[in-house]
């Protein structure tokens, strides 16, 4: 399981309104210790790279209208980006938020002449992954319709980032702006610090009117206090001590024996985190 926190951001105004509020945002991360704060980027189009390469695999040729929109934002690095502004699966987002963000790009798919949706595949596997008809359909419209905004902050050493990320889909009336995302805090070096350095960023977010919904493994965003998270989070590093330490034996006889293996996940294997909690107030 670990130790991470979810969260969600949600805001419906017009552009400039949302961009001031991660400016202030920003302003406000600015004086926590963060081991860095990332700049305010613009994304546009906000797409998934993974279905449009696989259509391409299939000798799909994108339409005009598409290939217009992607050309110069198909680097791996920008795809990586709207990857964390508009992840896959959507965390602390209820389906009925969802739901009604997606319209412009149900409308679309129904409406569009831009393609020809029974031209798309009819399904492609990739892996343990299937892509349907209906999700290249989506991911086309993704690359017609979202566009949006992402931040990313370093909450210290060892532990993942924060990604703050909203994007929206051109639409009739108001913006509509949805992000999520995870953080896991677990393998942090100065562990208590990282974790709170996140709660704090969420709680600036939440200041100014973007947060939507967030909780953690531990319960500290919740309850702000070590003495109630610290039994969970010590089972929780635990256990990954544990199997880290049967991985990292089960890797030096492989080591031994003449294979070469390296260590891609440092922090994961380094840092192993267990908080004594003393004579901590209790919260009111």
């Amino acid at each position: 399981m670990g130790v991470y926190i979810d969260y969600s951001f949600h805001a419906e105004c017009p552009e400039p309104e949302l961009l001031e509020r991660l400016r202030q945002l920003r302003r406000k991360v600015t004086r926590l210790p963060l081991a860095n704060v990332g700049k305010i980027t613009r994304l546009d189009p906000v797409y998934q790279g993974m279905p449009l390469r696989l259509l391409r695999k299939q000798g799909y040729r994108l339409p005009s209208a598409v290939k217009a929109r992607l050309k110069g934002k198909s680097s791996r690095d920008y795809v990586l980006q709207c990857g964390l502004a508009a992840p896959v699966v959507s965390i602390q987002v209820p389906r009925k938020l969802e739901r009604r963000f997606m319209e412009p790009a149900v409308e679309l798919v129904k409406t569009t002449d831009l393609w020809n949706e029974a031209d798309l595949p009819e399904k492609v596997e990739c892996g343990s992954i299937t892509v349907f008809r209906r999700g290249f359909a989506f991911a086309l419209a993704d690359v017609m319709l979202r566009h949006g905004y992402l931040m990313i902050l370093d909450p210290g050493e060892g532990s993942e980032t924060v990604h703050v990320g909203l994007t929206t889909l051109r639409r009739e009336g108001m913006p509509m702006w949805l992000g999520s995302s995870f953080t896991k805090t677990q393998y942090a070096t100065h562990f208590i610090t990282a974790h709170e350095n996140v709660c704090r960023i969420l709680d600036a977010a939440q200041e100014v009117g973007l947060l939507y919904k967030a909780q953690d493994t531990c319960g500290f965003f919740r309850h702000r206090s070590w003495r109630k998270a610290a039994p969970i989070v010590n089972a929780e590093t635990t256990f990954a001590h544990v199997v880290g330490q049967m991985v990292s034996s089960a890797v030096g006889a492989a080591q031994r024996a003449g294979m070469r293996i390296e260590d891609v996940s440092d922090p994961a294997t380094k840092n192993y985190n267990l908080i004594h909690v003393s004579d901590e107030p209790q919260p009111e």
